[in-house]
């Protein structure tokens, strides 16, 4: 169930007129502040690792790094994709308010999409003027869709989901956090041994294929923790997949008999730990790859 824009401020230039003349009686005019030094440019390295890291080009971490976490197992979850349905043929989507979502033209899904998207925690709506929008899970209320007909018994109180708007193009996780495809990992939000905001090194992962937007990469290994879920626990972990509802990392197998495996988890201060954090903070940065 679990499920990425600096805003730079406005500077103000203020302009002094000078008079042609000042009498020798008068004190010097004043003069402008120096302006601040420009930030210095990200160094060629940084920039690199940026790129890597878009790329899943990263490389592993010192044998030692980190922290040694065994006996894991993964789920997966994705970004729901759907299609509105007009009012008639479907349920509409509510706010933490209970008030339709959005206030000024309310989204409508068929039952069994509105309950997807509420399990898998965001969804991607192609809207019937042709836009799109993607979706959050923001909170819970009242049964407002009965989604035993679609999910079952088990999944009954995500018809008690409500929505909002999504900062990221993928969805959105804890902590301000944005969802990142085949970066981000869902953990349980009661423990201890892999927190929030933390990096995560799967050997298991290294070289294995995957596609995403139509491009095909291998895994260098590397995750970030930055969503939780209500059926997570303990050793189990989700791993977000973006858009797609198909699996294709091999240690993922959604069963915790099968074989599990190992990870690494960085402190949150490690260099690669705070690129991975910057890419969940900026959207901006994953659109359109």
């Amino acid at each position: 169930m679990s499920r990425f824009a600096a805003v730079l401020p406005t500077l103000l230039l203020l302009s002094c007129v000078r008079p042609a003349t000042v009498p020798l009686s008068s004190p010097p005019a004043a003069q402008d502040p120096p302006a601040a030094p420009a930030p210095p440019p990200e160094s060629d390295e940084a920039e690199d690792l940026l790129l890597r890291a878009l790329d899943f080009t990263l490389p592993p971490p010192d044998a030692e790094a980190g922290q040694a976490v065994t006996d894991l197992w993964s789920t997966h979850y994705h970004l729901w994709l759907s299609t509105e349905v007009a009012a008639t043929e479907g349920f509409v989507v509510l706010d933490p308010d209970d008030a339709p979502f959005p206030a000024d033209e309310p989204l409508h899904l068929a039952g069994r999409d509105w309950c997807y998207t509420a399990l898998e925690g965001s969804g991607r709506v192609e809207r019937l003027d042709g836009s799109s929008l993607t979706i959050n899970y923001a909170s819970q209320g009242d049964v407002h869709v009965e989604c035993d007909r679609w999910l079952g018994a088990r999944w009954r109180s995500q018809g008690r989901v409500r929505f909002g708007l999504a900062a990221g193009p993928y969805g959105d996780g804890v902590q301000d956090y944005v969802l990142v495809p085949f970066r981000t990992l869902a953990v349980d939000r009661d423990q201890e041994t892999i927190p929030w905001g933390r990096a995560v090194f799967v050997p298991a992962a290294v070289g294995q294929p995957f596609d995403h937007e139509g491009r095909r990469y291998q895994h260098d290994g590397w995750f970030f923790t930055a969503d939780t879920g209500g059926a997570i626990r303990d050793q189990h972990l989700d791993t977000f997949t973006g858009a797609t509802a198909d699996n294709t990392l091999a240690h993922v197998t959604s069963s915790p008999d099968a074989p599990r495996f190992d990870a690494r988890v960085l402190p949150e201060d490690d260099e690669t730990a705070l690129l991975l954090e910057r890419l969940h903070h900026q959207p901006d940065l994953w659109r359109d790859r």
